[in-house]
């Protein structure tokens, strides 16, 4: 490198610098990471949280805050407390610990542990008092426990017995940093679902606990100095997570207290593992190059002129009434919130939306998007799918699809709503080596004249188009007849999506049979020959 573009590359090192470090900013005396395992984006707007909702109105809230793969507690919790990913941490279970690994980190201590937010405080700042308040005992896995000053488990989610005694532990000691892990929400949410009663009351719960701590903190002058962050790993989709979907690696992200801006909406990317690095700034560290995160400046006071897109105040967005499922007859939908405008064509709701004045009746599937419009602040969007099969008597599989590919069930092939080409979307019901069987019972005799079936057709995945399609139509429901069938070359079919349509002579009936029978055998000439075929189908529609 010549001198000259030496100097030029110097002057551009010091003029980044300047931009993060020419700021005024007074470091708190103390910060209080706070952890709620499985707060979703949906749980935490949908819940009623008072208290969160005044750190975030006394601070800073990212509803964008992107997790890390896998979307489970361990790789999570550990990215949020070494600042960096699985990637570079090597933690990738729940169960990991430094004896069972299969990737190695990429810097590690004697003990084999990557460093943590502890392990860099107490090396920089050996006079900061650390200590952690969980109820997770793998949780003390991730990280080296030795640089912890007090390490205490509480036994037992659903009494929050852990709060209680971060309450005593913060108050007799005064901590510098302290983090305390609170696992019950996600516990509500495997045994009841992510988007259950029991889930919100869980979050509701633990905002309650937290306002008794705070409380106490303040009697006792500790908040003045302080700065709180509340961070969670991961959202979920029914009982579980893990997944790819948006729902699990996104979520909320708060920070409040002293140097820290009011009541805005963070709009920078933010990452789990910035949070590490979040507080180790606030202390005035420097980290630690193997770490990846990035301080939070947009959240700070002092760098407020830096970031002027971070001037949106938070609005919740509208909750409903009713939610996602199959229903058999016609609904009442209501919307809560403030100024709420809403769509039933699955377009986004501006300004010019229908405004919400009272239940919607709900009489054929749709999609309904809301957002509240309130004090000039506009909140994100709450989407709700409603799928109405007031058509049906009854519907019936003869055997349920495979458990690697369930669909929604039954109501996944009648729902009118598509999936995409990958066969991991969701919509597809995938069965191996069977035929799929279908028994519908209409309320009313109707004429129909028509069949039409989505299939896939993936065959370097196994995935072959079906044989053929057989109708079947009854009077009575026990004697069948086959009113029209097709047969399929698969060679003339494009790999992807496929649509099969069957044309009849117009017949009046009640009852309804559809047979797709599967390959059953993958034929010679695949590398999977005579393993069983796969057949995937999404929408049957009759008419």
């Amino acid at each position: 490198m010549t001198t000259f573009r030496f100097l030029l590359f110097f002057a551009a090192l010091l003029i980044l610098s300047a931009c993060t470090q020419h700021k005024s900013f007074e470091p708190p005396k103390r910060v209080l990471l706070i952890g709620i395992d499985g707060m979703s984006t949906d749980g935490f707007q949908l819940a009623q949280t008072p208290f969160l909702d005044s750190l975030v109105r006394n601070g800073v809230l990212s509803m964008k805050t992107r997790g890390v793969m896998p979307t489970v507690s361990g790789p999570s919790w550990g990215s949020i407390l070494l600042g960096a990913g699985p990637e570079q941490h090597g933690i990738t279970s729940n169960g990991w610990t430094t004896e069972n690994r299969s990737i190695l980190p990429t810097v590690s201590d004697e003990q084999g542990y990557f460093p943590s937010i502890f392990t860099v405080l107490k090396q920089q700042f050996p006079h900061l008092k650390l200590g952690m308040i969980y109820d997770w005992k793998s949780l003390k896995n991730f990280f080296n426990p030795r640089d912890v000053d007090s390490l205490i488990y509480v036994e037992g989610y659903h009494d929050l017995g852990v709060v209680d005694a971060a309450k005593s532990y913060l108050l007799r000691e005064q901590p510098d940093f302290s983090f305390l892990y609170i696992g019950s929400p996600d516990e509500a949410g495997h045994a009841s679902g992510y988007n259950s009663k029991a889930y919100h009351e869980s979050l509701e719960a633990v905002d309650r606990k937290l306002s008794q701590l705070f409380h106490s903190l303040s009697n006792a002058g500790l908040l003045q100095d302080m700065v709180v962050i509340v961070v969670t790993d991961h959202g979920g989709i029914g009982k579980g997570h893990g997944g790819e979907q948006m729902i699990e690696i996104q979520i909320p992200w708060i920070i409040s207290g002293k140097g820290i801006r009011k009541n805005v909406m963070l709009e920078q990317p933010n990452d789990l593992f910035n949070t590490a690095s979040t507080v180790l700034n606030l202390f005035g560290g420097k980290q630690p190059e193997c770490w990846i995160g990035l301080p939070a400046f947009g959240s700070y006071e002092a760098f407020a002129s830096d970031y002027p897109e971070n001037n949106k105040i938070y609005q919740p967005y509208p909750g409903f009434s009713l939610k996602p499922a199959y229903y058999y007859e016609t609904q009442k939908l209501e919307i809560f919130g403030e100024g709420v405008k809403y769509t039933l064509d699955g377009s986004e709701p501006d300004s010019n939306a229908i405004p919400y004045s009272g239940p919607i009746q709900i009489d054929q599937s749709m999609t309904v998007k809301a957002r509240s419009f309130h004090n000039n602040t506009v909140s994100l969007t709450n989407s709700l799918k409603l799928y109405l099969l007031n058509r049906y008597e009854s519907i019936l599989l003869e055997k349920q699809a495979h458990k690697k590919y369930p669909g929604a069930g039954v109501a996944s092939l009648l729902d009118s709503d598509y999936a995409a080409m990958s066969y991991a979307d969701k919509n597809w019901l995938g069965f191996q080596g069977d035929d799929l069987v279908l028994y519908l019972e209409l309320k009313e005799e109707e004429t129909l004249s028509r069949l039409s079936i989505s299939f896939l057709k993936n065959e370097p995945n196994w995935i072959f188009a079906p044989k053929s399609v057989k109708l079947y139509t009854s009077k009575n429901g026990r004697n069948y007849r086959k009113t029209a069938s097709k047969r399929f070359n698969r060679n003339l079919l494009a790999t992807g999506k496929n649509e099969a349509v069957l044309e009849f002579s117009a017949i009046k009936t009640k009852f309804v049979k559809v047979v797709i029978v599967n390959q059953e055998i993958i034929p010679d000439g695949h590398r999977g020959k005579g393993d069983q075929a796969w057949l995937f189908v999404d929408e049957i529609e009759i008419d």
